[in-house]
């Protein structure tokens, strides 16, 4: 459907830019590891819309993205922010 393809087009520019935030200093590409994972972010927040409108169509339960864990990125490095789900 059409939203699959906007999601995978959103999903594979998420994984490029967080991919590229990785070696950004390292290359002669303008940018920062900050821009790049803003521009990841972005597409993500995109893939959320995306997963409601695929859960409509197939007729499933939709997830509460909030509840869900998010990966942030920053200066100091990476932690995993959200609500535990339990084990």
């Amino acid at each position: 459907s059409e939203a699959m393809d906007e999601f995978e087009a959103y999903l594979f520019q998420a994984e490029g830019a967080a991919y590229q935030s990785m070696f950004i200093e390292h290359s002669s590409a303008k940018g920062t590891p900050e821009s790049l994972l803003k521009t990841a972010r972005g597409d993500v927040t995109s893939m959320r819309k995306f997963m409601s409108v695929l859960a409509k169509q197939l007729n499933v339960e939709e997830l509460k993205v909030d509840s869900l864990p998010m990966v942030v990125a920053g200066g100091g490095g990476v932690e995993v922010r959200g609500r535990s789900r339990g084990t």
